[in-house]
């Protein structure tokens, strides 16, 4: 039993400095923090209609719908720094714009008794959305010291939606709009970092950050 005891006690003072060197080495050889500034295309906000939140006075017997959406993308800045090899924590932002056409569909009768569609533009409806996540990065395998990194990342959080509307009709339909928060996220279960210091990434995912991302990435 004594004889155990003292080849447990040997075991342990060989391999706690040899684990702290260790731990120690990974700190000096990688960088640990890191900031990306990047590009989104097709956020899940381009899936989603500003017109819920605009509430129209005086429409009987018509449809309000939306057409021409279009977004001038997602521009995200995300913080992250590593705790291990393989955990890396941080914070996201990104903000989007949206535009979208307004129509009536004022349906009129034709001569042959069928009541038809006659759509008609009476405003534009702008929205914009900051999105705030914390996120979580696990780094899967990476090359030449930290050069070149795979990962995957989740972020949950929230999103803030703002309205403006604009009007375009001459019949003046009363448009209210409101300021709302809802869930915000993103999944990107493929992503590649590249560089020592300066550099570049890419994403591939869903969520309010988009199903492509792209950019630049600064580490130190």
């Amino acid at each position: 039993m004594r004889n155990a005891i003292l080849i447990l006690l040997l075991a342990l003072t060989i391999c706690a400095p040899a684990s702290a060197k260790k731990k120690a080495t990974w700190k000096k050889g990688y960088l640990q923090n890191d900031w990306t500034v990047g590009y989104g295309y097709k956020s899940c906000m381009m899936t989603v209609s500003g017109l819920k939140d605009v509430e129209m006075s005086d429409v009987t017997k018509m449809t309000v719908t939306a057409d021409n959406r279009e977004s001038i993308g997602s521009i995200g800045l995300n913080y992250t720094h590593r705790k291990g090899r393989l955990v890396s924590f941080g914070l996201a932002a990104a903000f989007e714009m949206t535009k979208e056409d307004c129509l009536i569909n004022k349906r009129v009768w034709s001569q042959d008794g069928v009541l038809v569609d006659n759509f008609e533009k009476v405003g534009e409806l702008s929205n914009k959305y900051i999105t705030v996540t914390p996120l979580i990065r696990f780094n899967w395998a990476e090359w030449n010291q930290g050069k070149v990194v795979l990962y995957t990342k989740l972020a949950v959080g929230v999103t803030f939606i703002g309205d403006s509307y604009t009007n375009k009709s001459t019949d003046q339909y009363e448009v209210q709009s409101k300021k709302q928060h809802y869930f915000g996220f993103q999944a990107s279960p493929l992503g590649l970092m590249i560089g020592r210091k300066a550099g570049g990434f890419i994403e591939v995912g869903y969520g309010s950050y988009g199903i492509a991302q792209a950019g630049f990435c600064y580490r130190f």
